[in-house]
């Protein structure tokens, strides 16, 4: 993608911090107010908040080159499977805003360089835990994940990012934190917060696990947290 970011990242030599997301006064040439499919390459930038109908993806991502830039409002999936989808498309970059209420908040399969960054990933705020997860990735090269907070999820099972068969990744200034999950007496490491597997050629640096919540003791295993 041509696209600039606008962005700028906050000090993460804090374990606990957070980071910031700078907005724009101006949106881009192709803004976007409602939920549905982008399915031609370009620069695309939010300019409201944005409530999904419960059942389709907030944004479908159908198509190469693009940037999706949030621009500090809010994706509410309304307890929808997904927020974000994108699959089988290349160079696609999702930046700068809050993501809340959807079973997998951003769903990423079978594609190629794949950046998210500036992002806030909100869980659930029901009261009992459920199996919803912030980013699920699959068979996927290339992944480039930056300044991103994940919090406040109540879950059983499921990681809270997952990335499952793929190469050449790259997790930067990712929090986790206080997040409350739920597993069984015998060591479920479906049950980890972070857990990258069958992957290879991944780089993890400035990444905190920390203030999570969980009900067993189990030793680690290689490439979980």
């Amino acid at each position: 993608s041509s696209c600039k970011s606008t962005t700028k990242t906050s000090d993460t030599s804090s374990s606990s911090s957070t980071h910031s997301i700078k907005c724009k006064k101006d949106c881009s040439s192709k803004p976007i107010s409602k939920s549905g499919v982008i399915n031609k390459p370009g620069c695309y930038c939010l300019t409201s908040d944005i409530v999904g109908n419960g059942c389709d993806p907030v944004i479908t991502i159908d198509s190469n080159d693009v940037t999706l830039d949030l621009n500090c409002h809010q994706l509410d999936a309304y307890n929808a499977s997904y927020a974000i989808v994108v699959a089988k498309q290349c160079s696609v970059k999702i930046m700068n805003g809050t993501i809340t209420r959807a079973d997998t908040h951003i769903r990423i399969s079978e594609c190629e360089n794949i950046t998210l960054v500036d992002l806030k990933l909100k869980g659930t705020d029901k009261c009992k835990p459920v199996n919803k997860t912030a980013i699920k990735v699959n068979n996927t090269c290339g992944l480039d994940f930056q300044n991103i907070t994940i919090i406040g999820f109540k879950n059983k099972k499921v990681p809270i990012i997952n990335c499952l068969e793929c190469k050449n990744g790259s997790l930067k200034n990712i929090t986790i934190s206080k997040n409350l999950k739920f597993v069984s007496d015998v060591c479920d490491y479906q049950g980890a917060f972070l857990n990258i597997e069958l992957s290879s050629n991944f780089d993890i640096e400035n990444t905190y696990v920390n203030d999570n919540s969980v009900n067993a003791n189990c030793p680690p295993r290689p490439g979980v947290m």
